[in-house]
């Protein structure tokens, strides 16, 4: 049964905290932000941990990195499609095994209960009656199969069951093996139809029929009378973002913008860990600690007035679980840090587009007060372009996601809703999910309505990107399925400028899959989000310009206390690339490449695309390290007619590591002129540093008909990928081309 609110302050975790933030501020303590979390356990430690001991005495694991490898090579997927034999420590190999190992038991979650009241019996009043069909044989099951195919099919909305069932398993052969088989065959066809799941009756006998039942749908709260809407907000700060985005974006955003006394405060500060090397451990972890000094500094006074906390809790990665797990821990302690109405997630690209008092005025309408809001669409399971990889088992650990194995079951009795990160949730809902991840992780299959819940965030944590579907999911299959709006609050730039058939699906560093991301924000949209009245928020912003136009639209100045480093640096951030010298006369020339990638919808991505000024489309190989090139053709008759003083490579996210830019004067001999490596390059941290500046002999130049990019080592599993390549200098004449070639035959 659902559980009534606890609203008590744990003042001794509370106390703690402070005192350990205390220590940060003052320099007492030098502990790294693993140490500082070692004091705090959250729920969703316990949650976590509880699993990772029943797998770790349940499957077997490997003791040394040796055996790990060669257990991964019997179910690891090809290199175009996971990293896992890139994956540097033991622990995380015996993850991939374990969860390997789970996903093949049949022990992971596929039946998940659904009680929402309008789902089940009256369809006019939704009594949320579950049917519980008993099944004792062969024919007690043909007959349940019946009965829902007949009552079970909405065949105006599908997705949407009419009513929902329980299978109650009690066979009478007293013959053990038949019993087993029976109980097999039931769940085999359980699985196939709408919103069914499966108990035996010893489950019904100790838990009642209540336990498989649904419940009354959640009611709105009355409005309170003698205050105003009180906020609570969760915040990620990544140390990837440059320092002076971090103050100026909190400093705009918090202090500005959306503080105040009566509202309450979480700051995660991302303690990530994905290094390469021990050198690049020692050279972010001092990054990470900055970062941390950098948010604490800021937030110093209002830390000190105890409605604020600053703290790293999870190694949070971009498609990984840890957002969702970060997430959960921020609402338990700020549950307990105060009384407020509504909690709201922020990132560190989030901005207000009004004052904030405009969102708690709205929320207090009774038109709006009491619901939760969320965007979320319907999400066919079956559908492998829009599901998010639900047939894959992945991994987060490294600060990446890897994609163990394609073998995942596919989640049933529910109605998946999704495809948002934001929102605006209510505290009783939030309350209600925190009780029941007190209940744990042992008792996630018979915990009654709260199952939907744990279970749901146990199947979670082999997905990536479930931060957009959890929430979602749990209210639209519980009695909260009243309360939802299907909106965010947010305005979020998804502008459809680009070219989308060249573009395709964005790669990413940090998970084995590819998604899309939307654009940053301009004034315009910025203006055009402050003109919709329900947006309150709006992302991503990342240049400076915008930031200012900004801070002039609501009055304020945020970069009035920055410190002068980081203004230096904000300026210098502001200009992508100095100037060049001279004329891009690579441009609409010729180019051919070792290979062109087409995908199965027909998108390509041509060699030529990188000669055509267009940043929005691109080049891509085959996923392949193996003899991967590039060739710009500067003269039709390979003649060294231009003097190249500089050469400029955009990456997409799939950049190469490792590669050697070449140069000729005829069009078949190629000399080395500049060696990249990962030691000479540094992993970009920002999309500005995904652009590679050369300069030819010095800046001198040298002449040449042709250039060459001689690609060695891959960034990412997929293939190599350039939005575009400049060659600045000049030509002796008229230098004809053509955009639309490629690769000669021969």
């Amino acid at each position: 049964p659902r559980m009534r609110p606890n609203r008590h302050l744990n003042t001794l975790i509370l106390l703690a905290s402070l005192a350990t933030l205390f220590s940060s501020l003052t320099g007492v303590s030098s502990k790294t932000a693993e140490t500082e979390t070692e004091g705090r356990r959250y729920k969703i430690h316990k949650f976590l941990s509880d699993r990772d001991a029943h797998l770790a005495s349940k499957y077997p694991l490997p003791t040394t990195i040796e055996a790990a490898n060669a257990e991964i090579e019997k179910f690891a997927l090809t290199e175009t499609v996971s990293t896992v034999r890139n994956a540097l420590t033991l622990e995380c190999k015996r993850q991939f095994i374990a969860a390997n190992h789970r996903a093949n038991s049949g022990e992971m979650p596929s039946l998940f209960p659904a009680s929402c009241p309008k789902d089940g019996g009256n369809k006019k009043k939704g009594d949320g009656k579950p049917h519980m069909v008993f099944i004792g044989g062969s024919k007690d099951l043909k007959r349940a199969e019946r009965i829902v195919e007949t009552l079970g099919t909405n065949k105006l909305k599908p997705w949407k069951p009419a009513e929902h069932f329980v299978f109650v398993v009690d066979p009478s052969s007293g013959d053990e093996d038949k019993d087993r088989k029976l109980h097999q065959k039931v769940t085999k066809s359980a699985a196939k139809l709408a919103n069914t799941r499966v108990v035996t009756m010893a489950e019904v006998t100790e838990l009642g029929l209540s336990g498989f039942g649904s419940y009354d749908k959640v009611k709105i709260p009355p409005k309170p009378t003698d205050r105003g809407v009180r906020l609570a907000y969760s915040m990620f700060v990544s140390p990837n973002d440059p320092l002076w985005r971090i103050h100026r974006v909190i400093h705009s955003r918090v202090i500005h913008s959306i503080y105040s006394e009566k509202d309450f405060f979480f700051v995660h500060v991302d303690a990530q860990q994905a290094y390469a090397s021990e050198k690049e451990r020692e050279e972010n972890e001092g990054k990470a600690k900055a970062a941390l000094q950098a948010v604490l500094d800021i937030m110093a006074p209002m830390v000190a007035k105890g409605n604020m906390r600053v703290e790293p809790i999870f190694d949070v990665s971009w498609g990984g679980t840890s957002m969702l797990n970060a997430e959960l821990a921020m609402a338990e302690a700020l549950l307990e840090m105060g009384d407020w109405d509504y909690w709201i997630n922020l990132s560190s690209t989030d901005y207000p587009l009004k004052p904030i008092d405009q969102l708690r005025d709205y929320l207090h309408d009774t038109k709006h007060w009491g619901y939760n809001y969320g965007w979320g669409a319907y999400q066919d399971p079956d559908d492998d372009e829009k599901n998010q990889g639900l047939k894959s088992t992945f991994v987060e650990c490294e600060g990446h996601s890897f994609r163990v194995n394609d073998k995942f079951p596919i989640p049933r009795g529910v109605k998946l809703q999704g495809g948002s990160s934001w929102f605006v949730l209510g505290r009783p809902f939030v309350q209600w999910i925190d009780d029941c991840l007190a209940m744990g992780w042992h008792n996630r299959s018979s915990a009654g309505e709260c199952s939907t819940v744990l279970m749901m965030l146990d199947y979670g944590q082999y997905k990536i990107n479930f931060e957009e579907v959890f929430y979602q999911t749990v209210q639209a299959n519980t009695g909260f399925c009243d309360i939802i709006m299907n909106e965010d609050l947010r305005f979020i730039n998804w502008s459809k400028d680009r070219d989308d058939v060249h573009v395709g699906c964005m790669h990413w560093e940090e998970v084995d899959w590819c998604g899309n991301s939307p654009q940053v924000m301009t004034e315009d949209k910025f203006d055009e989000g402050r003109s919709k009245d329900d947006r309150f928020f709006s992302r991503k912003y990342e240049s400076p310009v915008v930031f200012d136009y900004m801070d002039s639209v609501l009055g304020i100045n945020t970069t009035s206390t920055m410190p002068e480093p980081l203004r230096t640096k904000m300026n210098s951030d502001n200009v992508l690339i100095e100037d060049p010298k001279g004329k891009n006369v690579a441009f609409a020339k010729v180019a051919y490449a070792s290979s062109n990638q087409v995908n199965d919808d027909g998108k390509a991505f041509f060699s030529s695309n990188v000669l055509d000024g267009n940043m929005n489309t691109r080049w891509s190989s085959d996923h392949d390290d193996e003899a991967q090139w590039i060739v710009v053709k500067l003269d039709a008759d390979d003649k060294p007619v231009c003097n190249i003083t500089e050469v400029r490579l955009f990456w997409e996210t799939a950049y190469a590591a490792v590669y050697d830019l070449q140069t000729s004067e005829n069009g078949k001999d190629w000399k080395t002129v500049v060696k990249v490596t990962r030691e000479n390059r540094k992993r970009p941290q920002t999309k500005k540093e995904l652009t590679h500046v050369h300069a030819i002999n010095d800046g001198k130049g040298a002449m040449m008909a042709g250039l060459k990019l001689r690609l060695k080592h891959r960034a990412t599993r997929w293939g190599y990928s350039l939005w575009e390549i400049q060659a600045y200098g000049s030509c002796d004449g008229s230098v004809p081309g053509s955009v639309y070639r490629d690769a000669p035959t021969s």
